[in-house]
């Protein structure tokens, strides 16, 4: 069972839940050291509001710049 108060590092750029030494993200695969990485807690990760991509229409989360599944970056 997963600890909701766990804190998660997640890609600046699509918000997925990724390392804290991996410079490169597996998903969206942008350069994660150009930026902070995000942390937040596994509560407030399942709680995020998502949005449809305006490319692929898969949802992600409201705050991503890039989405996770087609990896177009959001206007």
């Amino acid at each position: 069972m997963s600890n909701p108060s766990e804190i998660l590092i997640l890609c600046p750029y699509c918000l997925s839940p990724i390392g804290e030494e991996i410079r490169f993200c597996p998903v969206c695969l942008q350069d994660t050291s150009r930026d902070a990485k995000v942390e937040m807690t596994q509560a407030e990760y399942a709680r995020q509001i998502k949005t449809a991509c305006y490319y692929c229409g898969k949802p992600i989360p409201h705050l991503a710049n890039t989405c996770a599944a087609c990896r177009q970056k959001q206007s």
